[in-house]
């Protein structure tokens, strides 16, 4: 049921393309996203947010200046059939289908790109640490989960 779902699931949002938007910008995390749909109500108002708006959402001016050019260099829509064209899904943070584990490390990735209509699961991330054990970086352990997808069917 989960590989039927994320077939129909995964890239049927508008929103898509601002996350990759998004993702192209030098600078602008998930944490900073998050700020900014919160504050602007939307990914896609707080892509078309006007330079003004953005400093008052509290972007510093060279956070702004990089997100007005990637919006007036980047083709979204462009951006969106290379992905399709690749093979690749699009699966934005704020996605349902998100691994929740995941979203638990220091950094998680703004958007995964998924390849095929099957859908990343969580059980192949690492567990979480305790006192005393090794704790693998944010960085090894995505590369780990990566390396292993897409997971047998």
């Amino acid at each position: 049921m989960l590989r039927r779902l994320c077939a129909s699931h995964i890239m049927t949002s508008g929103d898509v393309k601002y996350w990759i938007g998004f993702n192209l910008v030098t600078g602008i995390g998930p944490v900073r996203v998050r700020s900014l749909v919160q504050t602007f109500g939307s990914i896609e108002a707080a892509w078309k947010a006007a330079a003004e708006e953005l400093r008052k959402a509290g972007l510093g001016e060279k956070l702004v200046q990089r997100l007005v050019e990637a919006r007036s260099d980047l083709d979204l829509g462009k951006e969106l059939a290379r992905v399709q064209q690749l093979g690749l899904q699009v699966l934005p943070m704020d996605d349902p289908l998100y691994p929740a584990r995941l979203k638990e490390i220091e950094s998680p990735p703004l958007v995964l790109y998924p390849r095929g209509s099957s859908c990343p699961k969580t059980s192949g991330l690492p567990r979480s640490s305790g006192p005393g054990e090794r704790r693998p970086t944010a960085r090894r352990s995505l590369r780990s989960w990566l390396a292993a997808w897409p997971p047998a069917a």
